[in-house]
């Protein structure tokens, strides 16, 4: 009894972790004829909407992605580098959504299916409330819950190039099988988390990690609010462990920001599922995400 209280403790704040992180990203428009890299370059751009999506730093899902599916079954393994002490968590969800929740005539979010029993490899996971958060300025935001998700703490337990299926069973989606390997442990050795870099030279960026496709994230980040904003989606062509990012890139990310945040994700996905009781789009995700922040001057 006592295990399984804790574990909601831990649920509670890993949904809080994820939520909370959420804010409506812009794009920054680029001139790429202005330099050469080995990455493919990418602004982050989300439609106007009132929907509040998760962080990518711990979702390892872009924006626009969360908008455009309507069911993730994801395992994730997060590591934060401010510059001192590493962390880590891990953790399983799954969300299915039906309807959308509409405040005066707008979309602000959806409700999660009761999918009834959801095993992760046989281990339950845990149904919670999922939230959804109104945005009302200047009034102070509100948090309402709609329908459930499923969540599993993973922490400690998370194994890199490891089958993960899950089994749902119940009057949500009937019977359903879904399962993906995760990547290579990711390890990323430049930029270094608490570095200060210099916007006037190239930054060589160096990871370890294979068997996923390589992205990296470049993301403002307010110290304060602790709130992250994405503006760049690098993408490695060839994931060789090493890229130039060229200082006439660097230079084009807003000056009114000096702390960022790099978020590698080595992922294999999944994006191709169908499911004979939903016609939404479906994707299984396993990532492992490694966020550097960094000061840039």
């Amino acid at each position: 009894m006592r295990g399984a209280t804790m574990e909601r403790i831990l649920i509670t704040g890993l949904a809080c972790l994820l939520f909370w992180g959420c804010q409506q990203p812009s794009d920054v428009q680029l001139t790429q004829d202005e330099y050469e890299t080995d990455l493919e370059v990418r602004s982050v751009v989300v439609p106007d909407t009132n929907v509040v999506v998760s962080s990518v730093d711990s979702s390892a899902i872009l924006p626009g992605d969360q908008l455009d599916f309507r069911a993730f079954f994801l395992v994730n393994n997060v590591t934060i580098d401010a510059g001192q002490a590493k962390t880590s968590f891990s953790y399983a969800r799954v969300f299915v959504a039906d309807y959308a929740m509409r405040f005066m005539g707008r979309t602000i979010g959806y409700h999660g299916v009761d999918l009834g029993t959801v095993r992760l490899n046989g281990e339950l996971m845990l149904k919670v409330p999922h939230m959804v958060m109104l945005k009302r300025s200047p009034q102070p935001d509100s948090l309402l819950f709609s329908g459930v998700e499923y969540l599993k703490d993973l922490t400690g337990l998370y194994e890199p190039d490891h089958l993960y299926q899950w089994s749902v069973m119940g009057p949500g989606l009937g019977n359903v099988s879904q399962a993906i390997r995760s990547p290579d442990k990711l390890v990323v050795h430049s930029p270094a988390g608490g570095s200060v870099l210099s916007r006037e030279k190239d930054l060589v960026l160096l990871w370890t990690g294979a068997r996923g496709k390589l992205s990296i994230i470049i993301s403002t980040f307010d110290p304060w609010s602790r709130r992250t904003r994405p503006l760049l989606e690098l993408r490695s062509r060839t994931n060789s462990g090493r890229a130039l990012l060229p200082a006439k890139l660097l230079r084009q990310l807003p000056r009114t920001s000096r702390y960022y945040l790099f978020t590698f994700i080595l992922a294999n996905r999944n994006d191709t599922i169908v499911l004979q009781q939903f016609t939404g789009k479906v994707v299984a995700q396993a990532a492992s995400i490694y966020n550097s922040y960094v000061e840039l001057l």
